[in-house]
């Protein structure tokens, strides 16, 4: 271990060990690991695994380095062979594991057919639930209790979610069918109860749209159509400003990410995600839309005014 001083000025530090009370852990296919730290850090285990498995990461991000050199970040990395993951976590609660298939850390849960709004207690080691809907809604799923949240729609899989103090979990629904899968984040089975409800998608058109009160830790989604091809410029205002935003096309694949974007986008259906942090205050939102509207080929006004006073003529509506 190398600590360099990047000043001038003589600085304290501090080194300890403590023993290992048995064998170092070694995360394997199958196996889950959960944790609660105290302060934020970082966490190196050896893992085990072979092709076509994948590591899955709650609560932290990571870097897989394997046997062969290859380096991998994220939260859902896939995995060649033996290695090494380094989780970069917060304080609160951890979970990773190993997956493939036929292999899982949770037992089989058959998904369960839901018609929402509903409200339903929380049971088992994992829950999945299966989701229709008719038409393209936000999804909004709150639970009383710590959760791992991962939602799957149209075939692909997102990123799992820790909740360590209950849930706040807002998403884009398309329509038609998708499950959420929903894991005990410690040991020991879900418990609480959970609240699903879903709200329509707001349209937005060419320029500043209204603004919607979205409460701390809500989303607010915004869909707007393009014609044809070319450059699209989409914007989200919050008063108090604290708000995330992403671009997603009509599938819920995010394709850009920030309060103001300007991408060239091909004709199709597209929607703006607002998010607001869970301590952030209510805040109202505002999206802004340049670029789906076709731009008018004649004159201004003004200049069109002028030409019909020359000949004499008066435009429809001047007087």
């Amino acid at each position: 271990m190398l600590l360099t001083n990047p000043g001038a000025r003589p600085l304290a530090m501090a080194v300890s060990s403590t023993p290992l009370a048995g064998t170092p852990a070694i995360l394997r296919p199958g196996m889950a690991d959960k944790r609660f730290f105290g302060a934020s850090g970082t966490l190196s285990l050896p893992y085990e695994a072979g092709p076509g498995m994948r590591l899955v990461v709650a609560g932290a991000s990571a870097t897989v380095i394997e046997d062969n050199g290859r380096v991998r970040e994220g939260t859902v990395i896939a995995l060649s062979g033996p290695g090494r993951v380094v989780l970069r976590h917060p304080p609160g609660l951890v979970a990773a594991w190993i997956e493939g298939e036929g292999v899982s850390p949770w037992p089989a849960a058959p998904p369960r057919t839901v018609t929402v709004p509903a409200e339903l207690a929380l049971a088992g080691d994992t829950m999945t639930l299966a989701l229709s809907v008719p038409a393209p809604a936000l999804l909004h799923a709150r639970t009383t209790a710590p959760v791992i949240a991962i939602l799957r729609r149209g075939g692909a899989e997102e990123a799992p979610v820790m909740f360590p103090a209950g849930a706040e979990f807002h998403r884009y629904l398309p329509a038609g069918d998708a499950e959420l899968r929903l894991i005990s984040p410690h040991d020991g089975q879900l418990s609480g109860s959970l609240e699903l409800d879903t709200t329509p998608v707001t349209p937005a058109a060419e320029g500043i749209g209204e603004a919607i009160a979205v409460a701390p830790g809500g989303t607010a989604l915004f869909a707007f159509d393009v014609a044809k091809v070319g450059a699209v410029g989409v914007g989200i205002r919050a008063d108090p400003d604290r708000v995330a935003a992403r671009l997603l096309d009509q599938n819920g694949t995010e394709l850009g990410a920030g309060v103001a974007l300007l991408r060239r986008l091909p004709a199709g259906h597209y929607l703006i995600e607002a998010r607001l942090p869970a301590d952030a205050a209510t805040a109202l939102v505002q999206p802004a839309v340049v670029g789906i509207a076709p731009r008018p080929n004649g004159p201004p006004p003004e200049v069109a005014r002028k030409y019909f006073e020359l000949v004499g003529m008066v435009p429809t509506g001047a007087r």
